[in-house]
């Protein structure tokens, strides 16, 4: 009897802001069936006790997924086609996905054993988008996925073979692993590649995995904290967060690894002014250096101090606070974003507008959806069709697009009738459209796909770079990472090969070193 087995029910995570696992009876409820999705604007569609609902549009920033709106007695199938959705299937709570583990008989779920090491969107027949969660419970990797190509689900769930494996790695070839490095302008290794994944972040530091615990490579290659960490965030302010069990709570560190504050919260945000947001008792504090509270009142959600205040949610609301955590604009908006140039972009009875830092309306919400303003222009959605607006809500280019991106170096790329091309302020033609995509403009030179290539192109629409490459990377510097014939290189502006195409994936050089993915023999 000693090797009798329970099943217990657990939950991942798969959206949102949780990162482990957690047992059912401490996360929360699988309330209900996630039918789809949509493929514009991420609503999500529900079956709750046999009544059908969906959310409310979360938007980026807001991934609260419990507004929802009765749909009444529809035809699914039917609703998704005629609002241009995507259908997939996964038991839900906040993004969460129930499921059911072995452990001993004796013994009760710990959430310090437990760790998720992956999760990621793969493409099974390079046109169906799913979720593929791995994990680690008590030593035993586990991962869940779509059972076919057809259904974005978490349908199928196996226990891993090698419990050693580093479930990092994204290839499914049994025989091959994944490994990231680091080179120099020339292709030689600075590190050479034994990471299960690496992340360049800011202040001199990256990100690396080893052996599924991650830690800090500085940019001479070597180890400046060891890989001991579940989770980590960038340096800011001095501290980054981490967390140090699998399953566990989150703390700071400081540059040299020393333990700052206690690891004790949910959640943890990166330092800003000395102030940080935390998550403790499913409600969000402000924190300082020391890790002391410093406002009393508790909030739903809370996102990141910009400029002196920070959005804050309490009571299904959204509205702005200051250090003290006393409200600057009253909570009354469905969502909000940052304040760009004064002023804000919010979301209220379903429409877009803009706001200023007292909260006054500079912009009646009239609109299905806005963008931040960029040198005193904003894209913006009406009706269907996209066009820009001064700061006074005035059109500055009519909406007649199908879609438009911000103007960069006086350019914006627009789609119109499924092609894209370039237009100037006056909404004039400056490069016709032609192209199947188009990117902005960045020190004179935009990527662009025609017939399934991409190349690059200047401000007259000539080509700089012929299309023939498969992958392109947007020129950051004098270098740019191309993929050719399945494998990634560097050229430089003129097209000429500087590194010879031989890695799976590749990242743009910063100050001098990028990194590189190549999948080689166990």
């Amino acid at each position: 009897m000693e090797n009798e087995k329970k099943m217990k029910r657990v939950e991942v995570c798969i959206y949102g802001t949780e990162k482990c696992l957690e047992p059912q009876d401490e996360g929360g409820e699988c309330i209900g069936m996630l039918l789809g999705r949509f493929a514009d604007d991420d609503d999500l569609v529900f079956e709750i006790d046999g009544k059908k609902y969906h959310t409310e549009d979360f938007d980026e920033g807001d991934y609260g997924y419990d507004e929802f709106e009765g749909m009444g007695e529809v035809n699914v199938e039917e609703f998704f086609e005629s609002e241009g959705a995507s259908i997939g299937n996964c038991y839900t709570n906040k993004a969460f996905c129930g499921f059911d583990i072995e452990i001993p008989a004796d013994e009760e779920f710990d959430p310090k054993k437990a760790h998720v090491v992956c999760r990621d969107f793969i493409y099974p027949d390079d046109t169906d988008e799913a979720m593929l969660v791995a994990f680690v419970y008590d030593g035993v990797a586990y991962a869940v996925g779509p059972e076919d190509s057809k259904e974005c689900g978490m349908e199928q769930i196996w226990q891993a073979d090698n419990d050693d494996e580093d479930w990092s790695d994204d290839d499914d070839d049994d025989d091959e692993i994944a490994k990231y490095g680091y080179i120099d302008k020339t292709g030689a290794w600075i590190v050479e590649p034994k990471f299960g994944d690496v992340y360049i972040c800011k202040d001199g530091l990256a990100h690396v995995m080893l052996n599924g615990k991650w830690g800090y490579l500085d940019n001479t290659g070597a180890l400046a904290i060891e890989p001991t960490y579940y989770e980590l965030g960038d340096f800011s302010d001095g501290l980054a967060y981490v967390r140090i069990e699998g399953g566990g709570k989150y703390g700071y560190v400081d540059r040299t690894g020393a333990l700052v504050i206690e690891p004790k919260y949910q959640e943890a945000e990166d330092f800003v002014d000395g102030v940080a947001w935390v998550k403790i008792s499913s409600k969000y504090r402000l924190i300082n250096k020391t890790g002391a509270y410093l406002v009393k009142q508790k909030y739903k959600d809370i996102c990141t101090f910009n400029d002196g205040i920070a959005k804050a949610k309490i009571d299904d609301k959204w509205g702005f606070v200051d250090k003290t955590g006393a409200w600057v604009i009253e909570p009354k908006f469905d969502w909000p974003d940052d304040f760009e140039e004064g002023i804000a972009r919010v979301k209220i009875d379903g429409k877009y507008g803009y706001i200023d830092k007292t909260g006054a309306w500079v912009i009646e919400p009239k609109f299905d959806y806005v963008w931040f303003f960029s040198d005193g222009i904003a894209q913006v959605k009406i009706d269907g069709k996209y066009g820009y607006i001064d700061k006074t809500g005035a059109w500055v280019i009519e909406p007649k697009f199908d879609y438009i991106w911000f103007f960069s170096e006086g350019l914006a790329n627009v789609e119109i009738d499924g092609k894209w091309g370039y237009i100037d302020k006056t909404g004039a033609w400056v490069i016709e459209p032609k192209f199947d995509r188009a990117n902005n403009f960045s020190d004179g030179v935009a990527t662009v796909e025609i017939d399934g290539k991409n190349g690059y192109i200047d401000k007259t629409g000539a080509w700089i770079v012929e299309p023939k490459y498969d992958d392109v990377g947007c020129f950051i510097g004098d270098m740019v990472s191309v993929k050719i014939d399945g494998k990634y290189g560097y050229i430089d502006k003129s097209g000429t090969m500087i590194v010879e195409p031989k890695f799976d994936d590749a990242d743009n050089f910063r100050d001098g070193i990028a990194a590189v993915k190549v999948v080689i023999k166990k």
